[in-house]
């Protein structure tokens, strides 16, 4: 394919795949209405399409678009889509960080892969925005203070940048949703992943 061609891709229908192990996960709308790639920017014309959610037990991150087959997951040449990883509270990010070797070394490893494999296309998402780093309930101030430096010097030596959005409302949720699904389709319609046309059938790992 051209690469002129690239980001002016049809898409009828959306893949996202949520990580199964993934709690509360976001209220993703059954349609999006995007701006067409087949015009210039600057005519303003969208399109409507469809938004497709499955489960399944991903192995980086909690949200990625779907790629046939799952080729988004195998890292190789070219420019892949993106992918979000989202932490809810300065709880979780101690956790995380600070307070246990084990869910701290699986966590570096997961900023690795996806530094590794998805390069500068990779977030984490701070689900209720930077105050929630400040409004510990099971851990000490201090171990908060550990816990919001740890993730900072964690981003910059990954550079993975973190995205801190509020959603204190069901408003605020579906806002933060509709910014995740646009993400992984703005990275996939510019990337060099296989072109995403049509829903496929569910995955093995679907939960």
């Amino acid at each position: 394919q051209d690469r002129r061609d690239v980001g002016r891709r049809r898409v009828k229908a959306f893949v996202i795949l949520v990580d199964s192990r993934e709690q509360a996960p976001l209220p993703f709308p059954p349609f999006i209405t995007l701006l067409d790639s087949h015009y210039r920017a600057t005519d303003r014309r969208t399109l409507r399409i469809p938004l497709v959610v499955r489960k399944a037990t991903l192995g980086a991150a909690d949200y990625a678009p779907l790629s046939a087959p799952l080729a988004i997951y195998s890292p190789g040449t070219g420019r892949p889509a993106g992918i979000v990883e989202r932490k809810f509270s300065i709880d979780e990010v101690a956790g995380n960080t600070v307070t246990g070797d084990a869910r701290r070394a699986n966590f570096v490893a997961c900023l690795k892969n996806m530094r590794r494999a998805w390069g500068s296309r990779a977030r984490l998402l701070l689900d209720g925005g930077w105050g929630a780093l400040y409004h510990p309930s099971s851990i000490t101030l201090d171990t908060a203070c550990c816990a919001r430096d740890a993730l900072q010097r964690l981003e910059l030596e990954y550079s993975v940048p973190i995205i801190p959005l509020a959603s204190h409302t069901p408003t605020q949720r579906a806002r933060i949703a509709d910014w995740v699904a646009r993400w992984l389709i703005n990275s996939t319609l510019t990337s060099e992943a296989p072109e995403l046309i049509e829903p496929t059938p569910p995955l093995a790992s679907e939960g």
